[in-house]
């Protein structure tokens, strides 16, 4: 992931797949230091560890 051009790498838990047809679905987490890409602002107001949520799908 690259934020306020600093490059990190993010590890992606993958929850579950599912395939139908020509359609693939997952969904995952990640857990971003905000602090590790220099987001510093708001200190106090936001947490320091953001958890993401993905949904993908990907089709023919």
């Amino acid at each position: 992931m690259t934020v306020c051009g600093v490059t990190d790498p993010v590890v992606v838990t993958i929850g579950g797949v599912l395939g139908e047809g020509e359609r693939i679905t997952a969904d995952g987490t990640a857990s971003i230091d905000r602090y590790a890409f220099g987001v510093k602002k708001a200190r106090g107001m936001a947490a320091r560890r953001l958890k993401i949520t993905l949904d993908i799908v990907a089709s023919r």
